[in-house]
């Protein structure tokens, strides 16, 4: 019955920590194209204002 317990703990675990990384990398798109856009260029190389 222990191991049953610690695993089941385990798994509580695992799904409490990695629930929000999975909500946030499928759902969140607040920041997403603003990302995208200064990683493809440099400022000074774009001539666009950040």
């Amino acid at each position: 019955m222990m191991h049953l317990t610690a695993w089941g703990f385990y798994a509580l675990h695992q799904i409490a920590l990695w629930s929000p990384i999975y909500y946030a990398q499928t759902r969140v798109q607040k920041y997403a194209a603003g990302l995208q856009h200064n990683r493809s260029c440099a400022p000074k190389l774009c001539g666009k204002p950040h």
